[in-house]
């Protein structure tokens, strides 16, 4: 249930220092309204505009992680699902309910099956170290997804454009 599950993707994200690839119907986009304060001090980098940006090879590329840990079912962009494939070498760890088959492409390293938010909590409540990342790989997230926020909110009011609102 993303509305249980997203604001504990967004503390995790957060703690961890991880950018978080928040799929539409995840829950994990926006924050909460009437959520409680969290116990992490600094904001997640929230990444909506991924399906746009890695249809770009160079950004593709450049964004490439060591690890993947995704939460729930298989993500509805088939951008991304092709970009997760296409990872060699890359460790992905899936988290998924028991009645859940998140891994349809067969990308997965590793399948815990536990509730999302109950293995979510766990790690928080374990203090786990944020892993060593490259410098600037975050920034480099969050300037993307500054970058695809831009570029739709020009194109919102072009006449080509025929959605009045984008999630």
């Amino acid at each position: 249930r993303s509305w249980e599950t997203g604001p504990g993707l967004r503390e995790a994200a957060a703690a961890l220092g991880l950018p978080l690839l928040a799929d539409a119907l995840s829950g994990a986009r926006f924050p909460c309204r009437g959520a409680g304060p969290s116990n992490v001090p600094s904001a997640p980098i929230v990444v909506g505009g991924y399906d746009l940006a890695l249809r770009d090879r160079r950004v593709a590329q450049e964004l490439a992680p060591d690890l993947v840990i995704r939460v729930g079912v298989a993500p509805t962009s088939a951008t991304l699902g092709e970009w997760l494939s296409g990872l060699e070498g890359v460790s992905q760890i899936v988290v998924g309910s028991a009645g859940d088959w998140p891994d349809h492409a067969g990308v997965a390293t590793h399948m815990i099956r536990s509730d999302p938010g109950a293995c979510l909590r766990r790690v928080l409540e374990l203090g786990a170290p944020p892993p060593k990342q490259e410098p600037g790989w975050l920034g480099a997230w969050e300037r993307i997804e500054a970058r695809v926020r831009t570029e739709v909110e020009a194109r919102r009011t072009d006449d080509s454009f025929d959605g009045a609102l984008v999630a």
